[in-house]
């Protein structure tokens, strides 16, 4: 009877013991688990940042093309820039050569012109050491700032007209668009006299809408107006 009492004590803690090594081998395994889920986890933050090393080695390559093309850009401008300022000296050494070979008659036939378009009232001051261009009326000069806009309206047109008379020496023509707008009836009836005269020394064609301009042009002798 202890022989058997004994046998089934031995049983029962060899059952006892196997199902504590039951619940550590449970626990293992759920360890186990646990391990694999933050490994996993940890596979894919790593994939993660991997993803992310490479979208930035892409904004780096991208940005290295935004650079090169950027040098690139800046060597055209930079080129562009050098090219543009060297015409400008070029054209400014030019029109200088110019004005000073063509000034003296530039000037000179302006005022032919002025006094055209001005009925005599206006000349200007051929003075050499003037640095400026004064209008005199034979009694008092007057310099720029201080023209009335048709009196400037008139010089303006009498300067570019002696210019493209001199510069071209009356072998081209000269086209003009409305140009008589800014003048008031008198002024505008002298220029249409003046231009029919000038148009003696080169060929001028005028375009306007302006009613009166017409109306004077068509009483104005040595003048051909077209309608279209």
């Amino acid at each position: 009877m202890v022989q058997i009492e004994n046998k089934q004590s031995f049983i029962d803690n060899k059952s006892a013991y196997i199902k504590t090594k039951e619940a550590l081998i449970e626990d293992k395994k759920n360890a186990i688990e646990n391990l694999k889920a933050v490994i996993s986890g940890k596979n894919e933050a790593v994939v993660e940042e991997n993803q992310k090393i490479e979208d930035m080695k892409g904004d780096i390559a991208n940005l290295e093309d935004d650079i090169a093309r950027s040098e690139n850009a800046k060597g055209d401008i930079l080129r562009d820039a050098l090219v543009k300022y060297m015409a400008y000296v070029i054209c400014e050494e030019a029109c200088n050569n110019i004005t000073a070979a063509f000034e003296p008659t530039v000037v000179k036939t302006a005022d032919r012109y002025l006094a055209m378009m001005t009925n005599g009232e206006y000349r200007m001051d051929l003075n050499p050491l003037n640095d400026d261009i004064f209008i005199t009326n034979g009694k008092t000069k007057k310099k720029y700032s201080q023209w009335s806009t048709g009196l400037r309206a008139q010089v303006m047109l009498s300067l570019k007209l002696a210019l493209a008379k001199e510069l071209s020496e009356g072998q081209l023509p000269v086209i003009m668009d409305d140009i008589l707008l800014p003048f008031d009836t008198k002024r505008k009836k002298g220029a249409c006299e003046a231009l029919a005269e000038v148009s003696k020394e080169m060929q001028l064609l005028m375009f306007t809408c302006d009613d009166q301009t017409k109306e004077f042009s068509d009483k104005t002798k040595n003048t051909t107006v077209l309608y279209v």
